[in-house]
């Protein structure tokens, strides 16, 4: 996936990608490998890529440490990293 064929970006998420050090290209290579989809609530999903499947793609070490969750009009809300625990919970169980 190229950047130019990203979903659109909301400006929330902007703001947090930068904050967080996530470029387009890193959030590129999260939707195109994503194999986990958790639904969020008011219709939103959570796309991540599992461990095993970051360990096997060896394309960079973060790559399962973010979700990335759209909207249900397939427009970018939020990255996030995944917290360990109950706290980040909510973004791993189906």
């Amino acid at each position: 996936m190229h950047t130019e064929s990203l979903p659109q970006i909301s400006k929330h998420a902007a703001v947090r990608m930068a904050a967080r050090g996530i470029n387009k290209l890193f959030l590129a290579a999260i939707l195109q490998n994503a194999d986990v989809e958790t639904p969020v609530g008011s219709g939103a999903s959570a796309l991540r890529v599992s461990r095993k499947r970051a360990r096997v793609l060896n394309v960079d070490d973060r790559l399962h440490h973010y979700a990335v969750v759209l909207s249900s009009d397939a427009k970018v809300i939020t990255v996030l990293p995944m917290k360990p625990g109950h706290h980040g919970r909510r973004y791993r169980h189906n």
